[in-house]
């Protein structure tokens, strides 16, 4: 496979200019989530954190998640669809490069992740990897329109906390831009062009960043003019509803009893903090958007909190460990993702 000029500008700008700055990244993003930890756990009370935990129902817990796989299958299903325009991509190369990308995401900050499904999925379909970025961008795209208009719903329904309206506000500023972004790049696109490497001639009449770009919105508007956006958008809002299914129960299943309403704003205050690109999995962040959430629904800080973290190590360790095994097959290594 051939890198074009606009495959290096994106390798470039991921890299970055140096180590240094890269650690200082790292080491911020560690810092964060620290914070975000001190301010859930520093002054709850233990006895009765540790007496909420003794009431769990496993059995249902254990159900739980596996639901959380089944949303995971959802997303490599949804993602072939998107990939449609650039290829066939057989769905448990899919799943084997989600999972992968779900590992990345839970030992590496700032979401880097979905960069590496990215590189796999560009290996194995013998593509350049800004012909796969797109597919990103639409599910991103798309899994925020649906949090975005579920958090609406719930402010307007119910008492949020003032750190999950703030953060929501910036974020549906942030899908809103998106999504209008993306309707541009649809209507000033009549037609999609095939999404082609670049050659080295190209670079003498265009910027690299220009290539980079057009590449970028051909392959957005493929998929928006490619007819299959519709099961996309309905696979999005399937694979959402799962998780939200599943943290329902995850709440049933340590006995807090909240309506389903309110079960439902605190399982999309706790994914939009997995959804800030900062710590590896969300960590001090989704415990501190969950923790608010419950305690503005009038739980205690100490069940919230071990609410949060029990919950939190139910969905990351798991789907890590899947990804783990998923990432060991494909022969990329850790020392090479940090790279």
């Amino acid at each position: 496979m051939r890198n074009s000029p606009a495959d290096s500008f994106i390798s470039h700008a991921v890299t970055g200019s140096g180590k240094n700055r890269n650690y200082i990244r790292i080491l911020a993003s560690y810092l964060v989530a620290g914070v975000c930890l001190f301010l859930v756990f520093h002054d709850i009370q233990l006895r009765q954190f540790a007496a909420a935990m003794g009431h769990i129902r496993w059995q249902l817990w254990i159900v739980c998640v596996a639901l959380q796989f089944l949303a995971y299958f959802c997303v490599a299903y949804q993602w072939q669809w998107m990939l449609r325009p650039v290829g066939r991509f057989p769905l448990k190369g899919a799943a084997q490069a989600v999972f992968a990308g779900r590992f990345a995401n839970d030992v590496l900050p700032f979401q880097l992740g979905y960069l590496v499904r990215c590189l796999l999925a560009a290996r194995w379909m013998n593509v350049s990897v800004v012909s796969i970025f797109p597919s990103l961008i639409v599910e991103r795209l798309l899994d925020g329109v649906w949090l975005a208009t579920g958090i609406g719903l719930a402010a307007f329904l119910l008492p949020l906390p003032p750190e999950v309206l703030a953060a929501a506000k910036l974020f549906g500023a942030m899908v809103l831009a998106g999504t209008a972004a993306t309707a541009v790049v649809v209507l000033c696109r009549s037609r999609p062009n095939p999404v082609r490497d670049i050659s080295l001639d190209s670079r003498k009449r265009f910027p690299r960043i220009r290539l980079a770009f057009g590449r970028l919105t051909d392959g957005v508007g493929q998929i928006a003019q490619s007819g299959f956006l519709g099961p996309v958008l309905g696979l999005s809002l399937v694979k959402l509803g799962i998780q939200a299914g599943a943290f329902l129960g995850f709440l049933r299943a340590y006995d807090l009893r909240l309506p389903v309403p309110a079960g439902a704003a605190v399982f999309l205050a706790g994914y939009l903090g997995t959804c800030v690109p900062s710590t590896p999995a969300g960590t001090g962040m989704f415990q501190l958007f969950v923790v608010a959430a419950l305690t503005a629904f009038g739980l205690s800080k100490s069940v919230a909190a071990g609410f949060a973290l029990i919950t939190f190590v139910s969905i990351t360790v798991p789907l890590a460990i899947a990804g783990f095994f998923a990432l060991a097959q494909t022969g990329l290594r850790l020392k090479q993702m940090r790279a």
